[in-house]
């Protein structure tokens, strides 16, 4: 992975070792990296992950507690 600062004279740089490619996005100990140290992708990572566990609390909400253990792993 080879993370870059942007070129301002659209000079076009070879990659360290031939096997390596350059990324947008990596992830890394959980977190996602961008090139230019934004935390878009993360965040909209976040929010998605909320969400679903959100819809999964009202869904579980309605159902008598003996049937938690379809959903949840004891």
């Amino acid at each position: 992975m080879v993370f870059h600062r942007p070129n301002l004279h659209n000079i076009v740089y070879r990659p360290v070792l031939e096997s390596t490619e350059r990324v947008r996005v990596a992830k890394l100990l959980g977190v996602f990296v961008q090139s230019n140290f934004c935390c878009e992708e993360h965040v909209k990572y976040i929010l998605s992950v909320c969400s679903q566990r959100v819809y999964l609390m009202k869904l579980l909400k309605g159902l008598p507690p003996l049937s938690y253990n379809t959903f949840v792993r004891l």
